[in-house]
């Protein structure tokens, strides 16, 4: 005589307990099955991304099915995968040996996925690549040049096949300051010294350099990335300090002297020009302080003279630097000197 039973089985599965309520009209002796198969459609076909294959290095396995809502169980013991067996997809599977991962997809009111399957092998790589005596810049000037160099060095028991790969990225932006490639390298061999350059941005501030290696053959370390650490960016502010220019009666010149001084608190980069002119057109005194000057100091004191006809005249003295952040206070003009 047949009779109805209400099976549940309860399961218990990450965290969540889910229970499965199976109507049916059968013998006591029957078992309720252990899927979410129905009677609708059929779940489409899970999908593995990369496809399976030869691969080096550890692979991030990805799985889909173009069916919504579907949840996915995989297995990498070689098992099948169930509504009970096998571990719930999150996100991507780690896969860093060979082995095989099977999947399978479940929905309420669908038929199941049928087990689908990817083979991965994977080779263990012994390159190891690692940036090497990297030198960056302690200090920078806005908008100034940022110049540095590395070595690389394959630690690795593995002769490198493929083309290693270096990038300069700076903290204020995505897009790469120096980028550039070098030839693989045998097992602990170093390269030739790599030099870098590039800028640094316009504006003052606190920043920092990354320095990025990689190889297609190469799993990737600690040793891939270097950093400069917090770099001071900033500008310098020249000025003109204690200018005199006056009429000496015992020689007949009209003499001065005056220092140059870097006010910021940041060292210079550029060289600092100045020039001494009379009456606004004859240069009379010109100079270079090559490399500027460190935050907070002074030049050496800067004389001039220069012989002049009678009468009235006037000094102008001016300085430049293609650093100094402040360019409103690099001129200084004397009053008017009587020249007997």
């Amino acid at each position: 005589m047949m009779m109805l039973k209400n099976n549940m089985a309860r399961l218990l599965w990450g965290g969540a307990i889910l229970f499965v309520i199976a109507f049916s009209a059968c013998n006591p002796d029957e078992s309720v099955a252990d899927s979410m198969s129905g009677i609708g459609a059929s779940i489409a076909n899970l999908t593995f991304s990369p496809p399976a294959g030869t691969y080096t290095g550890t692979q991030n396995v990805t799985l889909a099915s173009s069916t919504a809502g579907v949840f996915i169980k995989y297995t990498i013991d070689g098992s099948d995968p169930s509504f009970i067996n096998g571990t719930l997809y999150t996100g991507p599977i780690g896969v860093s040996s060979t082995r095989t991962v099977k999947a399978k997809a479940f929905k309420s009111g669908l038929t199941d996925s049928p087990v689908a399957a990817a083979s991965y092998t994977i080779i263990v790589s012994n390159v190891d690549y690692a940036i090497q005596s990297p030198v960056f810049p302690t200090n920078g000037i806005a908008s100034g040049a940022i110049n540095g160099s590395f070595t690389v060095q394959n630690i690795g028991s593995q002769n490198g096949a493929q083309t290693i790969t270096w990038t300069l990225t700076g903290s204020w932006s995505e897009i790469p300051i120096a980028t550039g490639t070098l030839s693989p390298l045998n097992s602990s061999a170093t390269s030739g010294t790599v030099n870098f350059s590039g800028n640094w941005p316009a504006t003052p501030g606190v920043y920092s350099l990354t320095l990025n290696i990689t190889a297609s053959d190469e799993p990737g370390g600690d040793g891939n990335i270097a950093s400069s650490g917090n770099v001071p960016v900033s500008t310098p502010d020249y000025i003109i300090t204690i200018p005199t220019a006056s009429y000496n009666v015992g020689s007949g010149n009209i003499e001065g002297f005056f220092q140059i001084q870097n006010q910021s608190t940041y060292n210079g980069a550029a060289d600092v020009t100045y020039i001494v002119v009379v009456d606004d057109k004859t240069i009379i005194a010109s100079g270079t302080l090559a490399g500027g000057l460190t935050g907070g100091s002074s030049s050496s004191i800067i004389n001039f003279s220069t012989s002049q006809a009678s009468g009235v005249h006037s000094i102008s003295i001016s300085i430049s630097a293609s650093d100094d952040g402040d360019a409103t206070n690099n001129s200084w003009t004397s009053g008017i000197i009587n020249v007997l």
